[in-house]
């Protein structure tokens, strides 16, 4: 029997982005933007969690491991000089 749990994911995620879709669609008011960044960030981590069950658990690791890195070599460092 084939697994929901990814198809399902996916399916949630859509109805996300249709919710945010909708809230941008009825208003322009700083509520409604705020509530639509969040139905849209809800929408994308519903659709990362389907791509991690629809391709092998090894390809995934790899494809986050190396953006992972990526987003901490591109972070400004703080260096400060002690006084004295």
């Amino acid at each position: 029997m084939e697994d929901l749990r990814p198809t399902t994911l996916l399916f949630c995620g859509v109805l996300a982005l249709a919710i945010a879709l909708g809230v941008l669609l009825r208003g322009r008011r700083a509520v409604h933007w705020l509530f639509a960044a969040f139905a849209a960030d809800v929408a994308l981590w519903y659709a990362s969690q389907s791509l991690s069950g629809f391709f092998r658990p090894d390809l995934w690791e790899r494809v986050t491991g190396v953006l992972f890195a990526r987003a901490r070599r591109s972070r400004p460092r703080n260096r400060s000089r002690g006084s004295g």
